[in-house]
């Protein structure tokens, strides 16, 4: 069974050939196999850490297509679950000059928001060490059931818990109220989070005016307080920051040419996770190099950055010397 098993969406990107061009006027986009779980669980398989994907994608073409996407890299897909009750969920991606996005989603239902409990293998699940997920399959209530249940599960088993809020908002109704409220619940149940500034700041509920040592300190420790034990933070260009009770580290962004940051944080965590595997079957989170960790999910995020697409841009087994 996987060392390390993701679960939520599975969806199908489309990314326009022209940059700086809202989706109306875009004319050509370019398929691309993409979804924040599944893309993690290919970064780690790619770099050769065994994972498995749990979720569910419709019984039509685009399902086939990422099916057949994630297989080829070595993903375990056993609890990837069909369905002819909604169709796979796509989403359209602007581009602006700086490798920002702007999304669209066709997901009314999804296929992946209809991922129930009873169709859950425990034993799949009991055996690995490390259970990623994010915040997606909390916009419906029967995946979001399903991710209650399984964060439950892994509880009761010790199994590491990490997640990337990857807050969407139009998949919220454009409600940041609801997304933060909604987040917040699942975080007692989280050991390690990764998030942006923003997504700090969505969370919660302030304005960031000052990087200083001083408030993202403060920031993290308030976070700390919802669940936490270990906090990766994002910023982009200005560098990424490691928290937890008794360590902070901070991280300057690469100089690269950002050409698509589209999967550039799966990357991020697939970087870390595949770090912390190593410190397992028995892991002692005082033996773990945290600033180790943090260079390598800024390595590989930074990556990911310069080239295009999600599960294409994440480093391979070759280039693991190329993100140290």
């Amino acid at each position: 069974m996987p060392d390390i098993v993701t679960m939520g969406e599975l969806l199908v990107d489309f990314i326009p050939r022209e940059k700086n061009c809202s989706l109306k006027k875009v004319e050509n986009f370019t398929r691309a196999a993409g979804g924040a779980p599944a893309n993690v669980a290919v970064g780690l398989s790619k770099v050769g850490v065994s994972a498995g994907f749990m979720g569910k994608i419709g019984e039509d073409a685009f399902g086939d297509f990422l099916l057949e996407t994630i297989s080829k890299y070595g993903v375990n897909t056993e609890h990837v679950i069909r369905t002819n009750k909604a169709m796979t969920t796509l989403a359209f991606v602007s581009l602006t000059d700086e490798g920002e996005r702007d999304f669209a989603f066709y997901r009314k239902p999804g296929a992946d928001m209809l991922f129930a409990k009873e169709e859950i293998d425990l034993a799949y699940l009991s055996r690995s060490k490390i259970f990623h997920c994010g915040s997606l399959s909390l916009t419906a209530e029967t995946s979001k059931e399903t991710t209650y249940y399984l964060l439950g599960k892994c509880q009761d088993n010790n199994i590491l818990i990490s997640f990337d809020p990857n807050i969407r908002l139009p998949l919220w109704a454009n409600d940041i109220a609801r997304a933060r409220a909604e987040i917040r619940k699942v975080l007692p149940y989280v050991s390690l989070i990764k998030l942006s500034l923003t997504e700090l700041e969505q969370i919660l509920d302030f304005n960031l005016t000052s990087l200083e040592d001083a408030t993202i300190k403060n920031k993290a420790q308030e976070l700390m307080k919802l669940g936490p034990d270990y906090i990766f933070l994002t910023g982009g260009e200005t560098g990424v920051w490691f928290i937890s009770e008794s360590e902070y580290h901070f991280v300057p962004g690469k100089d690269i040419s950002v050409k698509d940051t589209t999967g550039a944080g799966d990357a991020f965590m697939a970087g870390v996770l595949s770090y912390l595997i190593d410190f397992f079957p028995d892991f002692n989170p005082r033996s773990v190099d945290w600033l180790k960790a943090l260079k390598r999910g800024n390595n590989f995020g930074a990556l990911a950055s310069s080239r295009y697409g999600a599960i294409p841009s994440l480093p391979a087994r070759e280039e693991i010397g190329e993100v140290f």
